[in-house]
């Protein structure tokens, strides 16, 4: 069977049917080649690390999942510190009290513009299930 080439992706080569144009074989080529960047975009968003804390219902021993919360963010950031990879960090709090006894240091150089840290809510004002007692409070 024929393949096709392009030239900004050199290294993709698609399997052409004969029965077909040309013009339509460029026509699948470029719909595939507009999808490559979707999906590149689509991973580097996945690749962000998530972490849950809930002071009610966590342990810190727990995975930092949403189904399996911490329960400090002290615990939270001793895992981001820990972890040197380059990428996007969020930390999602659940509604509660958190105790902050001691300064909790993000010392990981591993931030830039690009790859952030987040700390933000898990029920935010502008969500419908959001009420008064959906406030964080830090101690």
């Amino acid at each position: 069977m024929p393949t096709l080439k392009n030239p900004f992706y050199p290294h993709l080569t698609f399997i052409c049917d004969t029965s077909i144009s040309k013009f339509q074989q460029k026509l699948i080529m470029n719909k595939h080649l507009f999808l490559l960047p979707v999906l590149t975009i689509a991973s580097l968003v996945a690749s962000a690390e998530v972490l849950y804390v809930n002071a009610k219902k966590g342990d810190d021993k727990n995975t930092g999942s949403q189904s399996q919360p911490l329960k400090t963010i002290g615990e939270a950031a001793k895992r981001i510190n820990a972890d040197t990879t380059k990428e996007a960090t969020t930390i999602i709090l659940s509604e509660g009290v958190y105790p902050l006894t001691e300064t909790v240091p993000f010392n990981n150089n591993k931030f830039s513009s690009e790859n952030r840290l987040t700390i933000r809510a898990e029920v935010l004002p502008d969500d419908t299930t959001w009420n008064f007692s959906s406030v964080i409070t830090l101690r």
